[in-house]
C-alpha cells in the first residue's frame, strides 16, 4: 500500500511539473507567433491608410491606434518607396518559469520588425 501511494505522488508530481512547463512553452511560443500577426495586421492597416488617403500622418496615427488597441507600443514606423515599415514592442510575458528563473527573460523577443507594400493585401 506504501509502495503506491508513493508511486501515485511521483505521478502526479511529474504530470504537475510537465503541465507548468507545457504551459509555459506554449505561452511563449503563442505570444511569439501572435506578435508576429498583430504587426503585420498594423502594418497592413497603415498601408491601406496610406494607399486611401496618401497621408503618412494620416497612416501613422492609424498604426498607433492599432497598436494601442492590441496592447503593443509601437517605436518605429515608416513609409519609404511604397513600403510600410514598423516595429512594436512586445510586452514580456511573465510565466511561472520564468518568473523564477531571470536570464529567460531576455532570451524572450521583445520587438518585431514588418515591413508590407502599401496596398497589398
Amino acid at each position: 500500500m506504501r509502495e503506491w501511494l508513493s508511486f501515485i505522488i511521483k505521478i502526479t508530481l511529474i504530470i504537475i511539473i510537465a503541465v507548468v512547463i507545457l504551459n509555459d512553452v506554449g505561452t511563449i511560443i503563442l505570444s511569439n507567433w501572435q506578435s508576429y500577426t498583430v504587426a503585420d495586421e498594423i502594418a497592413m492597416a497603415a498601408g491601406c491608410c496610406y494607399y486611401l488617403t496618401g497621408s503618412v500622418e494620416e497612416a501613422q496615427n492609424v498604426a498607433e491606434d492599432w497598436a494601442v488597441q492590441r496592447g503593443v507600443n509601437l517605436t518605429y514606423f515608416a513609409i519609404e518607396e511604397d513600403t510600410v515599415t514598423l516595429t512594436i514592442e512586445i510586452p514580456k510575458k511573465r510565466t511561472y518559469i520564468i518568473r523564477h528563473i531571470k536570464f529567460l527573460e531576455n532570451i524572450l523577443p521583445t520587438t518585431k520588425t514588418v515591413s508590407r507594400e502599401v496596398g497589398s493585401k
